[in-house]
């Protein structure tokens, strides 16, 4: 499975042990901590009658609902933040500058548009492992990591 998403609590590593509490192929899952969505896309989606999903996190709710609301659209733009800000890894300036962009976007009451969203998406890559944290207020504050290497959405979404 690709991860889509880096977000801390994933439950990527617990699929197995999640799977053996379960009926072989559930029909209908009910996740209210989807995160990146890793339970889910485990699951034979195909066979699933209905899934249901939450977070409480407002800042992960729109990367999903501009993901479904037009994924092709949405993955050219995750590629376009990535190519602005590829050097985030390596340079503390071109981190904040982006860390700077999306608190300025949420302050505004942009965190919904596809660019706030991508901007995160490039943002998590490139924070101190791979965490996402926000402050009281509700903006990101996770510190630089240094080196991180943003995967290229084209690759990871293909066709």
């Amino acid at each position: 499975m690709n991860r889509l998403l880096s977000w801390p609590g994933a439950k990527y590593r617990q699929i197995d042990m999640l799977f053996s509490l379960l009926p072989r192929h559930p029909r209908l899952v009910v996740e209210p901590f989807f995160g990146t969505g890793a339970f889910t896309w485990a699951c034979d989606i195909h066979r699933l009658s209905a899934i249901f999903a939450g977070d409480k996190s407002p800042h992960l709710r729109n990367w999903w609902l501009n993901l479904f609301a037009n994924p092709e659209s949405f993955v050219f733009q995750m590629a376009e933040v990535r190519e602005k800000y590829i050097m985030a890894g390596q340079d503390r300036a071109v981190f904040d500058a982006l860390r700077d962009g999306y608190n300025e976007k949420y302050r505004n009451g942009e965190e919904h548009t596809p660019e706030a969203a991508a901007m995160l998406w490039v943002l998590v890559y490139q924070s101190t492992n791979n965490l996402a944290r926000f402050n009281s207020s509700g903006y990101y504050n996770q510190t630089w990591g240094k080196g991180r290497k943003v995967p290229d959405p084209l690759e990871v979404f293909g066709p």
